[in-house]
């Protein structure tokens, strides 16, 4: 079997044309991703599994295509899955029609930016304004 072969058979079956472009940016910048890994979240007090669109493991960040924007039932599950995310910690980059353009690899790329730049501002913020506990202050 050909490396394309082997290369294409190992490919996911995106669901989408812009799941399949953020897959494309993500490869071409070496950044691993999962598609539709299970994460767990908890949601209206349970534990459920969501399958967020492209899971980036090294930063922890999901990435989610929101293709259908507009339709106001998919807008109000866009809201919910945001406000999920953010009580559960979990940094997510939400990708409209509009980001598919030339500046996807922009857009992508300051999103994960910021993700991580706010964890590492709050890793900061809690070690300087804290004491070191004993075993801790070497």
């Amino acid at each position: 079997m050909s490396y394309d072969l082997e290369q294409r058979a190992s490919q996911p079956a995106f669901k989408s044309y812009g799941e399949q472009r953020i897959a494309g940016v993500l490869d071409q910048y070496g950044i691993r991703y999962q598609y539709e890994r299970p994460i767990v979240v908890i949601d209206r007090s349970k534990e459920r599994l969501w399958y967020p669109d492209l899971w980036l493991p090294d930063p922890s960040v999901a990435v989610e295509y929101y293709g259908m924007a507009g339709d106001p039932e998919y807008d109000q599950g866009i809201h919910r899955k945001a406000d999920v995310y953010e009580q559960n910690g979990i940094g997510v980059v939400p990708v409209y029609r509009q980001h598919l353009g030339r500046d996807l690899p922009n857009y992508l790329m300051g999103g994960i930016e910021k993700i991580v730049a706010g964890r590492y501002q709050r890793f900061r913020t809690a070690y300087h304004g804290s004491t070191p506990r004993a075993g801790y202050d070497r």
